[in-house]
């Protein structure tokens, strides 16, 4: 059984973004927390403090990924849950759930700060 960690409102989220995600002006696109026009229901995220942001780009399933961090505090604020559930592969993997909506993402996407670019932008 992996021991899960409760997640602190300052703890840093790593969330990885496709080159897509970063708009020409630097910020992220809330398109980093939706599927085409919906958003998740189930945002997957890392939490920082058992992993590094080359660690979360090496589990992408392809190349070109960046790596945004986020504070667990934001999607709190907007009522949504954040909660480590690790993996075998993954003791760091988390999840942002809830009634999720496209403000929620933009919300979260203006919260973002990019620590790694994507390829491309």
């Amino acid at each position: 059984m992996l021991k899960v960690l409760r997640i602190l409102d300052d703890d840093d989220l790593y969330r990885r973004i496709a080159p897509y995600h970063v708009k020409s002006d630097g910020i992220v696109s809330s398109a980093a927390f939706r599927t085409r026009q919906n958003p998740y229901a189930a945002v997957s995220v890392d939490l920082a403090k058992l992993t590094s942001p080359q660690e979360t780009l090496s589990r992408a399933r392809q190349p070109g990924f960046g790596v945004g961090s986020l504070v667990a505090r934001v999607p709190r604020s907007l009522g949504l849950t954040v909660e480590h559930n690790p993996c075998p592969n993954n003791i760091a993997h988390s999840l942002i759930k809830g009634q999720n909506t496209k403000s929620n993402c933009r919300r979260m996407a203006e919260a973002t700060e990019v620590i790694v670019h994507p390829d491309g932008t």
